[in-house]
């Protein structure tokens, strides 16, 4: 396939065919001028990168990897300058003869660098996007209003096997039920972590369920359909359709009085310096592109994994003709059966070794250099790097609870498994699967008939995980932290999501600092002024730059997800009264956070700079625990220099000062005018939510 060089052949069978594309029916579009080749069944984003795409273009120039997790919104060329016709490459259908132009981050399009690397590599590799640092790379759908609300008596968010159950046990109740799954497809994950002995296989279980919500007129599927905001019994979702042989996007509202989130688990990304080159990719997306898409960059291989089923993947994809040339594990001696079959296939297998760095080979080499070294106890040394056209990482999995949290629930780090895992939450609202923090089969089934159960005031019987004996199925250790020199002058991520956290580093104290004891503020990732995602909380806690206990609260408030909030404050001419901040305008993970009589303000810095999302405020710039925070910004209000804020001061009053945390000084700002809410505006809570 001369014009697809990342596509899989199928000469042979194998498990990486491609089970989501219909082969005989190819197709062709364009992209940014590029004519793309496809076949039916593949997204804008697997045809994109079977044609050779692997980078978004690149920050502070050094180049970002395009995922599934990051990857651009495009939309017709006619119409690209709107960004409410925005449509993610992830979920968009590939449709014949269609013409699209990403939607840039920063500015993008072909100049004299893009031409002198497609002359150095050959093929483009780069979508070109020049993004700013700090920026997330949010969907631009999220403040768009929904164009209709539909009800419903369960809304299950998440397609997997726990999510499919739920939806098949609450039909079977006799409830109406909408089930929404970001993907193409229906699955999940479940075929990434396969069975184990005595379960259903995960091949059986997704055609079973699959059969029977086709079959039931209860069960509403929306496939392509992303949630993004969760709001009491309220869930706003981005919903792809495809009518006349045209894409569109829509934000609908679904409500229902009890909701089942099967959100699935993040897969969290080892920290070491070029974690998110191009060619460094996820088990979990390389699994699924491979398996859904038959899709594989390169056709040489590393792993850097503390999870066995990166074993499985290895193993499937050399079946499919990839050569691994080593899988790489900080676990000393680890055991499982499907390392048992990576030895039949001769792929090298190193123990206790991690990565600690990673650098683009040079010239018109394709692939990646990955420095490595021995890690055991306290002892260290640097090894032979390992070169690889793709390098497979996992650091483990984290649940993702991004709307567990905006819904009310609460969460907590969990020390034995290195993760923040869900704890008490509102009665109509149920965790399922990978959310719930189940990954074998078995047990994602019955969590999902259990979350059913559960809301329907069922007797309900305890979720039993299968465990294997650690000597013959070594746990997951720690997602790794690189503390070696940096071998790569890229970036260290947090995440492989949007928010592009980079790992904080401790700064030596000047010796005018040491004098005065001044505090030490660049460390503090909870103070940065940016959502951060679940994951990158978990990883600021591995890192000793957000407090364990204070781990579940941090993600529950500076999670990205305001999405309720309008575009500005700025067009009332008067200062009303300050009162209690509206519900409809305050993500449920807020609620009662700054005390019942919290109000929404317009705020602005004393000096010109923007203000960003999830930065807190504080009464004066000696105080830094997040638990103290009186405020916290909302989102900055375009062409203003100035932010919306929940901010919970009694007494406030316009002109009042306070202290904005940036990530590496505290930032004077003051209090311009409260709000003007409706009046009918819903009065918060007295207590937290």
């Amino acid at each position: 396939m001369k014009n697809q060089p990342n596509r899989l052949q199928v000469d042979q069978a194998h498990a990486f065919a491609g089970s989501a594309i219909d082969r005989s029916r190819p197709l062709h579009f364009r992209l940014n001028g590029h004519v793309i080749e496809g076949f039916a069944g593949d997204t804008v984003l697997s045809a994109a990168i079977a044609a050779g795409f692997e980078a978004i273009g690149d920050m502070l120039d050094r180049p970002l990897g395009l995922t599934e997790r990051f990857a651009p919104p495009v939309a017709p060329i006619s119409l690209y300058r709107d960004r409410q016709q925005a449509l993610p490459m992830a979920r968009l259908p590939a449709l014949d003869g269609i013409d699209l132009r990403t939607i840039p981050g920063g500015r993008s399009g072909r100049d004299m660098r893009t031409i002198a690397s497609r002359l150095a590599y050959g093929p483009p590799r780069s979508l070109a996007l020049r993004l700013a640092p700090g920026r997330s790379l949010m969907a631009p759908w999220i403040d768009i209003p929904p164009r209709e609300t539909v009800s419903g008596d369960v809304i299950v968010i998440g397609g997997g096997i726990a999510g499919m159950t739920a939806a098949v046990e609450a039909a079977r109740a006799g409830a109406r039920v909408i089930l929404i799954e970001r993907r193409t497809h229906l699955g999940g994950n479940a075929l990434l972590f396969g069975r184990t002995e005595n379960e259903e296989t995960p091949e059986h279980a997704i055609s079973r369920l699959r059969a029977e919500i086709a079959a039931s007129d209860a069960i509403t599927l929306l496939l392509s359909a992303e949630a993004f905001a969760l709001d009491g019994h309220r869930v706003r979702a981005h919903v792809i359709s495809i009518v006349d042989g045209l894409a569109h996007g829509d934000v609908i509202a679904f409500e229902a009085p009890r909701i089942v989130l099967s959100t699935g688990a993040i897969e969290r990304l080892p920290l070491f310096p070029g974690n998110r080159l191009p060619g460094i990719i996820g088990t979990a997306e390389a699994f699924h592109l491979a398996e859904a898409f038959g899709l594989w960059s390169g056709r040489t291989a590393a792993f850097a994994t503390v999870s066995n089923p990166a074993y499985r993947v290895a193993m499937l994809a050399a079946d499919a003709g990839i050569g691994v040339q080593r899988i790489l594990d900080p676990r000393p001696r680890p055991q499982s059966r499907f390392l048992e079959f990576c030895k039949a296939y001769g792929i090298t297998m190193a123990g206790g070794i991690l990565p600690v760095g990673a650098s683009l080979l040079e010239g018109r080499k394709h692939g990646l250099s990955l420095a490595v070294a021995v890690s055991l106890d306290d002892y260290a040394r640097m090894e032979e790097p390992v070169a690889a056209q793709r390098v497979v990482v996992c650091g483990g999995w984290q649940p993702e609870l991004s709307l567990w949290h905006m819904g009310g629930g609460s969460s907590a780090w969990q020390v034995e498994r290195s993760r923040i895992n869900a704890t008490q939450g509102p009665g109509h609202l149920a965790l399922a699967g990978a959310a719930a923090g189940y990954l074998s089969t078995q047990a994602c089934l019955e969590s999902g008939r259990d979350a059913i159960n559960f809301l329907f005031e069922r007797p309900r019987s305890p979720v039993e995980e299968t465990v294997i004996d650690p000597i013959y199925e070594t746990p997951d250790a720690p997602t790794p932290v690189s503390h070696q020199a940096e071998a790569s002058s890229a970036p260290c991520y947090l995440d492989d999501g949007t928010s592009l956290t980079v790992r904080p580093e401790r700064r030596r104290p000047t010796m005018l600092q040491r004098l005065l004891r001044a505090r030490e503020h660049a460390w503090r990732l909870a103070e940065q002024p940016r959502a951060l995602s679940i994951a990158d909380v978990a990883a600021g806690v591995q890192l000793g730059a957000i407090p364990a206990a204070s781990a579940g609260l941090v993600a529950r408030e500076r999670a990205a997800g305001s999405a309720d909030l309008i575009d500005s404050a700025r067009q009332a001419n008067e200062a009303p009264e300050p009162g209690p901040a509206p519900g409809s305008l305050v993500p449920a993970y807020l609620r009662g956070r700054f005390g019942g009589r919290a109000a929404l303000w317009q705020i602005e810095a004393v000096e010109q700079r923007r203000l960003e999302t999830g930065s807190l405020i504080f009464i004066n710039s000696d105080q830094t625990d997040p638990r103290h925070a009186m405020g916290v910004v909302l989102r900055p209000l375009d062409g203003t220099g100035s932010a919306l804020a929940l901010v919970g001061k009694l007494g406030a009053a316009p002109g009042d000062g306070a202290t904005l945390r940036d990530q590496t000084r505290p930032v004077p700002i003051r209090l311009v005018r409260p709000f003007d809410a409706s009046p009918q505006a819903e009065i918060l809570s007295q207590e937290p939510a």
